[in-house]
């Protein structure tokens, strides 16, 4: 009789869990709970959400800023004095949530549709340099 093979616990315990499996599938069918159910479209919002999202977070802070990134750049002084707007105003209030949630939402298809209009980004430019100068930031040069 040649030598039998040694199973570790990984393999014991899948092959337990397999049986039951087998088991349970039989006797109620291959789908899952309402709890199980509920808890995958629970999972997948969240998935959603983060792909959506992005989760762009760098050093804790959030680096989205979808629409200036698009028109001064990521590292532009302009998109991080709207950041630091968003961070230490916006996020403080309530309407400003509700604010950064709807641009969250809307900024990435705004960015793809002014891509196709020939001028929009400089007429954005200017607007956000003028709004950047009515938060008192830095020279803003038209």
């Amino acid at each position: 009789m040649g030598r039998s093979k040694t199973w570790s616990v990984t393999e014991i315990v899948a092959a337990e869990y397999c049986e039951q499996k087998v088991l349970h599938d039989q006797r109620y069918g291959n789908r899952p709970t309402r709890e199980a159910q509920r808890a995958m479209r629970d999972g997948q919002r969240d998935h959603d959400r983060f792909e959506r999202d992005g989760l762009a977070q760098q050093a804790g802070q959030d680096s989205r800023c979808y629409i200036a990134t698009a028109v001064f750049g990521g590292d532009a002084i302009e998109t991080n004095e709207l950041r630091d707007w968003r961070d230490n105003w916006l996020s403080l209030h309530s309407a400003g949530r509700a604010f950064i949630q709807a641009y969250y939402w809307a900024s990435p298809t705004l960015v793809k549709l002014f891509a196709h209009i020939p001028g929009a980004n400089s007429v954005i430019r200017t607007i956000l340099r003028g709004f950047l100068r009515l938060l008192g930031g830095r020279n803003h040069a038209a």
